[in-house]
């Protein structure tokens, strides 16, 4: 599962071209990829989504109890920048501190689409 299927998919299809050796398990695992955002743009309509689907957007809007805001990363291109600055910072507490922003991002991305796919389950019960 995913949140934006081209982006998650680029990643899987770099990962299988820098690591050959995981091609065939990286390749498999990018066709059954499912993309949570499609069922918030088809299938939920909703007005307080109206200017964004973004899940920064939706998130909050259906579990209110989490929120990007109170991150030091907040965004995908903020991890990424993010990401390649860490890679140059020396071991110490300016590198540790970056690690954690991103591991904080990371863990939220992830929490965000488990607690989202708990609120469209709710739906259908």
């Amino acid at each position: 599962m995913v949140y934006y299927e081209n982006f998650g998919k680029s990643r899987l299809t770099e990962l299988a071209r820098d690591f050959p050796q995981r091609k065939d398990f990286l390749d498999a695992l990018n066709a059954r990829v499912w993309d949570q955002l499609e069922v918030f743009k088809q299938a939920l309509n909703d007005h307080r989504l109206a200017l964004s689907k973004s899940i920064k957007v939706v998130l909050p809007t259906f579990v209110p109890n989490l929120s990007y805001k109170n991150l030091n990363v907040q965004k995908g291109d903020q991890a990424q920048l993010q990401w390649k600055k860490m890679i140059d910072i020396k071991w110490g507490p300016a590198k540790t501190q970056e690690i954690e922003d991103l591991l904080a991002y990371c863990k939220l991305d992830t929490l965000a689409m488990v607690e989202l796919h708990g609120y469209l389950e709710s739906l259908v019960d």
